[in-house]
């Protein structure tokens, strides 16, 4: 295997209103593990087109640091870098939100004691443009389920299809550019 693989299923659905997304099983694999879960659902598309944005920020932007965020839930990848090497390490926002856990749950500590914390426990290292390849791969393969299957509207499809080309064509010159410090 792979240092990683961001991992999506083939059985999704989808939606229009009153935003376009395509929902699936998505979640970051390593030798170690899974991040957030091996069973985590969340909106495939669009975060993949947040995630390719938020990595081309971080690069044009010249900062050392981005966050991808999972959209169904309080976790997130942090991507710390130096040149062309990425640290990797999966959180969750969630003892951020304690207090707001405590009052809406009432006390119910089942639900929040359910959900792990994953603070300072899912981490990997890889190049940078193992990462890009990575995302970019689940792209593809995202774009082929939607094609696929006869059930997702066109309209879908050709903003799964925009997000790749108009992503892609960005993340690959990005991986073709000098590592910078």
């Amino acid at each position: 295997m792979k240092n990683f693989e961001i991992v999506i299923t083939n059985d999704i659905m989808t939606g229009v209103s009153p935003t376009t997304y395509v929902d699936s099983v998505v979640f970051f694999r390593t030798d170690k593990g899974a991040f957030p879960d091996p069973y985590w659902t969340d909106f495939t598309y669009p975060i993949l087109s947040d995630w390719s944005e938020n990595i081309l920020r971080m690069h044009a932007e010249k900062k050392s640091k981005c966050e991808l965020y999972f959209m169904d839930g309080p976790f997130l990848l942090e991507i710390k870098r130096k040149g062309s090497f990425y640290s990797v390490e999966g959180k969750s926002t969630l003892q951020k939100y304690k207090k707001y856990f405590q009052d809406s749950l009432k006390g119910n500590w089942k639900i929040y004691d359910s959900i792990k914390d994953f603070e300072d426990s899912f981490t990997f290292e890889c190049m940078r443009n193992e990462f890009i390849t990575e995302l970019l791969n689940t792209y593809q393969k995202l774009l082929t389920i939607v094609f696929q299957d006869e059930k997702v509207p066109q309209d879908l499809r050709d903003a799964v299809k925009w997000g790749f080309d108009f992503y892609g064509e960005r993340l690959r010159c990005l991986m073709q550019s000098a590592d910078e410090s």
